[in-house]
């Protein structure tokens, strides 16, 4: 669904994140295009990416890009017979080809009570600078092999680490398309009920826009009641 929702324009919030954006139309279509890739053409919920490419069962995917860690190591059976390219996309109105794709972020941590601020600052700043990264990231391959090929967030990092050159350019090319899905206040229930409008359509044959439609009421309600608990505007 992210991929298909921000290819089509569409976004997860609206108003700074006071309220749901699911029920707007490039979110609709992009919902009814997600389902129908399992009501109407079947598409498999759940399989094992690695052992049926391996084997030619399914000849493309997307899947995270560590997935090339797994195939380098797994599959050394089909090596120099595959590649990985940017996501496919969508042609918008402007005429060029959207491959927005989110992401999955992590990140360092500093707490209001930490006694002392000033080193555990020094220490997140040392530690996703450039030179840590990509020491972390030569040490870690060279120990376990491509496998432990590192994913940083570091692009300057991410440069200077092992990977061919033709693979590294079809990373950096989709890397200029990714976009983050924002936290809101009450954004656990987004995903949840997503979920459960998807599987409405899938299991009870639910029309797949009003049945959003009504889950995004739901969305909207939780959003406002933890808008409100953190004393922020909701109008």
């Amino acid at each position: 669904m992210d991929v298909l929702l921000y290819q089509n324009g569409g976004s997860y919030y609206k108003d700074g994140g006071k309220s749901s954006a699911l029920d707007a139309e490039e979110a609709l279509s992009a919902f009814k295009r997600w389902t129908d890739l399992y009501t109407n053409y079947k598409a498999p919920q759940q399989f094992d990416f690695i052992n049926r490419f391996r084997i030619g069962e399914m000849p493309v995917g997307i899947a995270d890009y560590t997935t090339y860690n797994s195939l380098a190591v797994f599959a050394p059976e089909i090596r120099g017979l595959w590649e990985f390219i940017p996501v496919p996309g969508m042609k918008g109105p402007d005429g060029n080809i959207h491959r927005e794709a989110t992401s999955v972020t992590l990140g360092s941590v500093m707490f209001k009570t930490a006694k002392n601020k000033e080193n555990a600052w020094a220490f997140i700043d040392w530690w996703t600078g450039k030179e840590a990264q990509l020491t972390y990231g030569r040490e870690m391959e060279a120990l376990m092999g491509a496998a432990a090929r590192y994913p940083t967030a570091n692009l300057e990092a991410l440069r200077e680490l092992p990977w061919p050159e033709k693979d590294y350019r079809q990373l950096i090319q989709q890397l200029e398309w990714v976009r983050g899905v924002p936290d809101v206040p009450g954004g656990y229930f987004t995903q949840r009920h997503l979920n459960n409008a998807f599987f409405k359509v899938l299991n009870e044959g639910a029309n797949p826009r009003e049945t959003l439609k009504d889950y995004v009421r739901t969305i909207n309600q939780e959003i406002t009641v933890k808008r409100r608990e953190f004393q922020l505007p909701t109008d």
